[in-house]
């Protein structure tokens, strides 16, 4: 995005924050009517921290690994959200029933406040897929019990004993980051591929993009952005 022109895509902006940023704006223009929002805003998801619970690892005191993700639906409440479902296919939908359009490719241009309204919602989603990443499958990237978590989803047997073992067994399976979280969410298929070209041409396909830079990310995750995608 282009220096000086609207920009609401920042990961820990907020939905209340964007809106401030439209009505100083607006001012002068003609109002519009707004798509309706909660009383509640994305800044209370974007300012509640990351747990690094909840993961395959187990814990009596974890939450849910959907929590983040309930946190940002919930700022949308013209669309139903089921905790139970894929939440890819689920935010494309939110996006339809707010009429969020595309990103442009030509950002000379100021963007609508519908645009930016949707770069705030895809801002949220990336942040809650990072968190919720974090949360399934932990952080620390020199944790063989994370490596060997992460080996049993991608049922990789046998689990190998050593750090050095996991990472070779896990980079030679091409799999979607995206799907993995859909895993953790809702135990959906999680697709394996036999090449990364045919990995790539799935993700394009599906367009399940996993944020490529996320401060929130985790050793882990960070790992798997450069071995996996």
């Amino acid at each position: 995005m282009m220096s000086g022109k609207p920009n609401a895509a920042k990961a820990t902006e907020s939905v209340a924050d964007l809106n401030v940023q439209l009505a100083s704006q607006a001012s002068g223009r003609k109002k519009k009517t707004k798509i309706p929002r909660e009383a509640r805003t994305s800044s209370e998801f974007a300012d509640t921290p990351s747990r690094a619970n909840g993961n395959i690892n187990g814990g009596a005191d974890k939450p849910g690994p959907q929590t983040h993700f309930q946190q940002l639906f919930a700022c949308y409440p013209l669309f139903q959200y089921d905790p139970s479902a894929p939440v890819s296919a689920q935010f494309q939908a939110m996006c339809r029933k707010y009429g969020f359009p595309r990103p442009r490719k030509d950002s000379w241009e100021p963007k609508s406040e519908l645009e930016l309204e949707a770069d705030a919602a895809r801002a949220g989603f990336r942040l809650a897929m990072v968190r919720t990443f974090n949360d399934l499958f932990g952080t620390d990237v020199n944790d063989l019990k994370n490596w060997q978590s992460f080996c049993t989803v991608l049922e990789i047997s046998p689990v190998p004993t050593k750090l050095r073992d996991c990472r070779a067994a896990v980079q030679d399976v091409h799999v979607n980051l995206v799907d993995l979280v859909d895993w953790g969410i809702a135990k959906a298929e999680i697709h394996k591929f036999e090449t990364l070209d045919e990995l790539s041409e799935y993700t394009r396909n599906t367009g399940k993009f996993f944020p490529q830079s996320e401060a929130e990310a985790g050793g882990m995750l960070r790992f798997l952005l450069r071995r996996i995608l």
